[in-house]
């Protein structure tokens, strides 16, 4: 009888431990899973806010050129007026003085 209840008892505790193994195994894989699952939750938002900011930011950076673009086109307007006016009277000042030699 001896033998026997060691017997028992020795599978007993065998069985404890494979089932302490995989209760903790089964509980671990659910937590990590189920960290997965979170994260990749995380991971989307970020990805989406990072978008977001990138998108406002190159359009910001269009915003910007065009704004520069719109600016040098009005001064290369002014600068031609500019010149336009000089040559104009350079010219005058040019036939002025042919008139005024001639006289």
């Amino acid at each position: 009888m001896k033998y026997y209840d060691k017997s028992l008892y020795r599978t007993e505790q065998n069985v404890k431990v494979i089932l302490t193994i995989l209760l903790t195994f089964t509980i671990g894989f659910l937590i990590g899973y189920w960290c997965g699952k979170y994260e990749s939750t995380i991971n989307t938002t970020i990805q989406n806010e990072t978008k977001q900011q990138t998108t406002k930011t190159e359009q910001k950076e269009k915003n910007e050129i065009q704004n520069n673009t719109e600016n040098n086109q009005t001064t290369n307007q002014i600068e031609n007026q500019i010149n336009n006016e000089t040559t104009a009277n350079e010219t005058n000042n040019t036939q002025t003085n042919t008139i005024n030699n001639e006289t």
